[in-house]
């Protein structure tokens, strides 16, 4: 909330009571308004009863169904001690901050208050139901008509009358736009253009070659070749047997011609 400003509408010498008045307001482009306050100008001392009412849009084609419910909000009644010509503040247990009449940035609102007994409004002749009265520069007031009847309205004038008081609102400060920008951008949903650089190990060849390397590594291949590079034994012997031994086999028996004498004698000591 901003704060709060009063709008004096108009006041009122030479008057007609009845017992209630249509009027539109509108809110400037900038931002929300909240009327939290009224006041009315009561034309006998006493108590009466008050109803505040407003609905979407203007009130204009809407005067003769205030009892619809799917156009009109009540928006607070009760009771108020009043005395004769003043201008007298709704209690907040009619309006207040808590029950306030949001009139959207850029849009109108329709307001219709009505009272058990007789308040004063001024005629404002030669102009129209809808004619801007006054712009504060936040807030426009358009000028309505009287009703008469309570609690609803019974009868409704075809002349022009306005309002007679102060509007009280505060800008919602909520609505004039968004925030700062955020001081980290948003990750982004899609990868990089630009991967990281490729790893120090690439990875093998989708397609290896069918011979050797000539440097081949130390690890074991994950693929085999077709055939081992030395052949596995053969499971019956060769029909080709290899060359001779070196040396001979020692006969199963003693020679039958022993050598004359040993190759050399023995030392005695």
């Amino acid at each position: 909330i901003a704060g709060c400003t009063h709008l004096f509408v108009t006041g009122c010498s030479s008057c007609y009571s009845n017992n209630g008045n249509f009027f539109d307001v509108e809110a400037g482009p900038g931002s929300d308004l909240d009327i939290h306050t009224l006041t009315i100008k009561p034309g006998v001392s006493g108590t009466m009863n008050v109803r505040v009412y407003a609905k979407s849009d203007s009130w204009i084609g809407h005067d003769g169904n205030v009892q619809d419910t799917a156009i009109w909000t009540l928006v607070g009644e009760g009771a108020v001690d009043v005395d004769q010509w003043s201008d007298e503040p709704l209690p907040s247990s009619i309006l207040s901050r808590s029950n306030a009449i949001r009139v959207p940035a850029g849009q109108k609102v329709g307001v219709l208050v009505l009272t058990s007994e007789k308040v004063y409004y001024p005629k404002i002749s030669g102009v129209p139901h809808g004619t801007l009265h006054v712009d504060d520069g936040t807030m426009k007031v358009y000028a309505g008509t009287r009703a008469d009847g309570y609690p609803y309205p019974t009868s409704i004038s075809s002349s022009t009358y306005m309002y007679a008081g102060t509007i009280s609102y505060d800008v919602v400060e909520s609505n004039q736009g968004p925030g700062p920008e955020p001081t980290t951008e948003a990750p982004s949903r899609v990868p990089s253009g630009s991967p990281s650089s490729a790893p120090t190990n690439p990875a093998p060849s989708s397609s290896p070659s069918s011979s050797p390397s000539s440097s081949p590594s130390f690890a074991s291949s994950s693929s085999p070749s077709a055939e081992p590079t030395t052949r596995s034994p053969s499971s019956s012997p060769s029909s080709s047997p290899s060359a001779t031994p070196t040396t001979r086999s020692p006969s199963s028996s003693p020679s039958s011609n022993p050598s004359a004498e040993p190759a050399g004698e023995a030392t005695l000591t």
